[in-house]
């Protein structure tokens, strides 16, 4: 069941302010379907409908990482079987885990074999902020850290200021769309910048920056990407894309819808329960959020912005020795 709208704001008026207010989308589309699972074929059915160029320009979001994986793999499949996806093979890499500070106060949300990134030096410790510490083992309420060979013990209830990576073993492909989820500025390497991998070799991996640069990794090496078929809401802070296929879950609110609409150029396509549950989800503000996740989403907004300048400055540097 399809609803032709306006505006893919027009669940909620202070919804469609604000996409006036940011020129974003003008026109846009809501289909339902009751599971979750539903909602995720049919968005995948949606972007899948596209032809390649029209692919390359569209933003595949959804609520939770289960909706993420669920939708990567289903798009990933069906790329595989058109031929787009080929020469299949895994990197182990480490993914992002998100949790609320509260949550990082305990140790029971470390995992042995984890890398915790400190957000800010602690010297007493010797922790290094951006710097990567290997989780070896757990001592009561407390994390050990390896470095160099080197053990701290860190009372995370006192200390947890950290980004907090998971080693996950996942399927690349020549073809796939990627994403960097960690700022390396000596690899050239920024959060939520995209690249798509060209040859998947032996030992090693050749691929191409959004900027058309073409660079090798090592397979050996650690790296921090995932696929870019989906993003979560959260993730997809600082892209805009021509348009903008959005999963809507039971627990979505007013700012992931704006998130959602603000992404996109020209067209939003929303995947709800239905279309009564999606206008009282357009008014449940944000503000009543926790203050720890408010602070989450900051991280990510300033991580993502001084990525971005660093990758302008890198451009403008290369333009001016072009001419």
């Amino acid at each position: 069941m399809f609803e032709r709208v306006f505006t893919p704001s027009a669940l909620d008026g202070r919804l469609r302010g604000t996409v006036r207010k940011n020129q974003s989308a003008e026109c846009g589309s809501v289909a339902t379907r009751k599971t979750s699972h539903g909602r995720v074929k049919l968005a995948v059915q949606e972007y899948l409908a596209l032809d390649d160029k029209e692919r390359n320009s569209t933003l595949v979001l959804a609520r939770t990482n289960a909706m993420r994986e669920e939708g990567t793999t289903l798009i990933r499949d069906a790329l595989k079987q058109r031929g787009v996806l080929k020469n299949e093979s895994s990197l182990l890499t480490f993914e992002r885990i998100d949790l609320h500070s509260e949550r990082m106060q305990f140790a029971s949300a470390y995992s042995v074999g984890d890398l915790a990134v400190p957000n800010r030096s602690l010297k007493d410790l010797g922790l290094v902020k951006d710097e990567a510490y290997e989780v070896y083992t757990k001592i009561g309420s407390d994390i050990v850290l390896k470095k160099d060979g080197k053990l701290v013990r860190v009372d995370v209830s006192a200390f947890n200021s950290f980004s907090l990576f998971r080693p996950k073993e996942i399927p690349i492909a020549d073809g796939d769309k990627m994403i960097w989820n960690r700022n390396r500025k000596d690899r050239d390497q920024f959060n939520n910048r995209e690249f798509e991998i060209v040859r998947v070799n032996k030992d090693s991996v050749a691929i191409k920056n959004d900027d058309g640069e073409t660079l090798t990794l090592n397979l050996k090496d650690r790296h921090f990407a995932e696929h870019a078929w989906v993003m979560t809401v959260h993730k997809s802070q600082g892209q805009t894309k021509s348009r903008v296929i959005q999963i809507v879950d039971a627990t979505s609110r007013k700012q992931d819808l704006l998130v959602g609409v603000t992404r996109a150029v020209n067209d939003v396509f929303l995947v709800a329960e239905s279309h009564a549950k999606i206008r009282k989800q357009a008014a449940v503000d944000a503000t009543k959020a926790t203050a720890s996740s408010l602070v989450e989403e900051k991280h990510v907004q300033v991580a993502t912005a001084q990525a971005t300048q660093i990758i302008e400055q890198r451009k403008a540097k290369k333009k001016g020795r072009s001419m």
